[in-house]
């Protein structure tokens, strides 16, 4: 499934349309599963004023985690916050390059506020975030910035390359480690973003 299709719910709205047809079908050992359908899409909401709902990509995720789908739920959920963020700040969200700086942005809270970053390190980063205004807007974006949510992106980044690569890198975390860091993350984008 395609994130914008996701986000701009069109599909789903469709389907929830269609369901809504249903009061009772012909079949009536269906009933339940045709409940279970509508309470599966029933939290998706239809597209704001920009064509997109990212807070779609947070039901989509939360579904896939409910369903044991890690992998589809931390692509998901990472991209969803990607997309908040273009959102937020006028970002073109089907802009490789403007995504990239978000994801930038992440990666550069991280690399400042870790203690393993050489001084000298730091202030190239400082450096290449004094140069761009959309960068300084987006690393002292006080939800961006929090070390909570920083940590979960960057962890869901770690599980994500071990899923990808199916461990083949030093240091990979085991599956319990992975999902558990999914669903932290989850929480953490929840409670810092809805």
């Amino acid at each position: 499934m395609c994130g914008f299709n996701i986000l701009s719910a069109n599909n789903i709205s469709a389907l929830k349309k269609k369901l809504e047809q249903f009061d009772r079908t012909v079949i009536e050992p269906l009933n339940p599963v045709i409940k279970k359908m509508e309470d599966a899409f029933d939290n998706f909401k239809e597209p704001e004023a920009s064509g997109f709902n990212w807070k779609n990509g947070m039901e989509a995720a939360k579904w896939c985690l409910n369903n044991h789908l890690f992998q589809q739920a931390a692509t998901i959920l990472q991209e969803c916050v990607v997309t908040y963020f273009c959102l937020k700040y006028g970002l073109d969200i089907s802009s490789d390059t403007q995504r990239k700086l978000v994801n930038g942005a992440f990666a550069k809270c991280q690399k400042i506020n870790s203690s393993k970053t050489k001084v000298d390190e730091k202030e190239v980063i400082k450096k290449e975030i004094a140069e761009s205004k959309i960068l300084q807007k987006l690393t002292s974006d006080n939800i961006l910035s929090d070390r909570e949510v920083y940590e979960a992106f960057s962890s869901l980044t770690d599980d994500r390359n071990d899923i990808n690569h199916s461990g083949m890198r030093s240091q990979p975390h085991s599956a319990d480690r992975i999902r558990k860091n999914i669903r932290n993350a989850y929480d953490v984008f929840e409670s810092k973003l809805l």
